[in-house]
């Protein structure tokens, strides 16, 4: 009798240390890109935007202009003008093949471009898996020789592209086909699933704001799709959900890898984004109980 109730004992331990809802019982890793040591760890990071109405065909020569980064990420409306995407590398192997649980990015609000009576409303933001590599440029307004950084009207694009009668014919524009405009194309581009939903319930600038991408960086983890990054953009307001226009700017992590010449300025705010992954670490402590346990089964047996 004592040794069932001993074995019954160390199963509701066991189970008790395996269940992901108690803290012990999991790991939090954090990484943040140090762009004044940008060789202290294999994890980079990079931000960009994506803004429309930015991308003459003139004067001549200039094909398309750069507006790919900028030490803001903004995240407006769908359908609006400007869309983010952050890219993050070289992460995944320091978990050790633990369990995603939950993950998400930590955001320092920068500015909220919405009316002055709905600036402190509730807004979304929505994540997508992006797809494909990205070249990010450095948001000095053109695109160099040589970089086929990506821009609003095309994914890849440069100063000497060829053009004829004002539009560029050798640059690659954004979806399967390349004809693409207006920024990534939907399906295409980026993956409309899965979607991860983020409702920022008082939007107030200097304050730090967490985005969800569990299932996203679940997906990544479990091979479901490459880890090319993620695509934010912003919902138009909901009267019944209680939200306004999303039209958040974050503060970005432009490096001076991606080209971005201000990269390291002590006038700027430079906070970067925190990537926070919680994971269920390798039941270590389950042979430890299992092992107590049949210690004090031995002992009742003497």
């Amino acid at each position: 009798m004592r040794t069932t109730i001993a074995f019954l004992a160390v199963a509701l331990i066991a189970g008790f240390a395996y269940s992901p809802a108690m803290a012990a019982d999991t790991n939090v890793f954090e990484f943040q890109f140090d762009p004044d040591n940008p060789g202290a760890s294999d994890f980079t990071m990079f931000d960009a935007h994506l803004r429309g109405g930015r991308s003459p065909q003139t004067p001549a020569g200039y094909n398309d202009q750069n507006w790919g980064g900028s030490n803001s990420l903004q995240v407006w409306a769908e359908g609006g003008p400007r869309h983010g995407i952050s890219v993050f590398e070289g992460w995944m192997d320091d978990l050790g093949g633990a369990p995603i649980l939950h993950a998400e990015i930590e955001y320092l609000l920068r500015n909220n471009q919405g009316p002055e009576e709905e600036r402190g409303m509730p807004a979304v933001v929505q994540v997508f898996p992006m797809v494909g590599d990205l070249i990010v440029g450095n948001g000095d307004g053109l695109v160099q020789p040589g970089t086929g950084w990506m821009t609003w009207d095309h994914r890849s694009a440069e100063i000497t592209d060829d053009e004829a009668g004002g539009v560029c014919t050798t640059c690659i524009g954004w979806g399967a086909d390349g004809s693409g405009r207006e920024g990534p194309v939907p399906g295409e581009d980026y993956l409309l699933s899965p979607q991860v939903d983020t409702r920022i319930e008082n939007p107030v600038i200097g304050n730090f704001y967490s985005i969800d991408i569990t299932e996203i960086a679940q997906g990544w983890q479990n091979g479901d799709f490459p880890n090319a990054g993620i695509y934010l953009r912003g919902t138009p307001g909901d009267e019944k959900a209680g939200t306004v226009d999303t039209n958040l700017y974050f503060v970005g992590a432009d490096t001076a890898t991606s080209g971005f010449p201000n990269a390291i300025n002590p006038t700027e705010n430079r906070v970067m984004p925190v990537l926070r992954v919680t994971v269920i670490p390798e039941p270590a402590t389950l042979g430890l109980l299992g092992l107590a346990g049949l210690l004090a089964m031995r002992r009742n047996r003497r």
